[in-house]
């Protein structure tokens, strides 16, 4: 558990960097990061197969998705 914890609190903050960065005029950067850290790795995938039938290795693999994709939650 403090593993999800870890990952929950790191994309909190990477929300909260992207919307400073974004507010000081850095959004075409901002972008090209979420497009870099948003592609789907054969890493990701791997980590995903070897969770199924895992309830606590599969929320692990989706709390690291959910950190990815926390820069996009501070566009919205």
């Amino acid at each position: 558990m403090s593993r999800i914890s870890y990952l929950v609190s790191i994309a909190v903050k990477d929300i909260e960097v992207t919307e400073l960065l974004s507010e000081k005029g850095y959004v075409e950067d901002q972008v090209a990061y979420s497009n870099h850290v948003l592609r789907t790795s054969n890493e990701d995938l791997d980590a995903w197969q070897l969770s199924k039938g895992n309830p606590a290795g599969m929320a692990l693999c989706l709390a690291a998705r959910l950190k990815d994709a926390a820069c996009l939650v501070a566009w919205t």
